[in-house]
């Protein structure tokens, strides 16, 4: 069995869990069904804020027609307005003001916002590495 969980957010920088592949911000969990739930008991505990799991196709860029692995995990938030995170449409201050004041199950989020675009950054030079060289 292979599970796979799509990062985004922190999960790009900092999965918390074991996986044994990874690509661009997907991880793949294929060391049986004892990894998969120490993952996903580690993810709901970390991801608590977000109120649905939803399994989801994923693609690899440039090849939109065929999908590359079925039943990927992404946590998303609704427009629930229970949660205490969930600011609906915004102005970008009040984003930026959440980004820097928030605090998770993990710890603040100060550095979330360069951690994320170093990520991104990182992630977009190694694929600009494999494609263009």
């Amino acid at each position: 069995m292979v599970f796979w969980v799509f990062g985004s957010g922190s999960l790009v920088w900092n999965p918390g869990f074991e996986y044994d592949e990874k690509w661009g911000a997907a991880y793949c969990v294929s060391r049986g069904p004892k990894m998969e739930k120490l993952a996903m008991q580690y993810l709901e505990r970390r991801e608590c804020e977000y109120d649905q799991k939803t399994l989801v196709n994923f693609y690899k860029e440039g090849d939109s027609l065929k999908h590359a692995f079925t039943r990927v995990v992404v946590f998303t938030s609704t427009n629930n307005k229970e949660n205490k995170y969930y600011l609906g449409p915004a102005p970008l201050e009040d984003v930026a003001r959440q980004i820097a004041t928030a605090c998770g199950p993990c710890r603040n989020n100060r550095n979330y916002i360069f951690l994320l675009e170093k990520a991104m950054y990182d992630i977009d030079k190694l694929f600009t590495h494999l494609f263009l060289s």
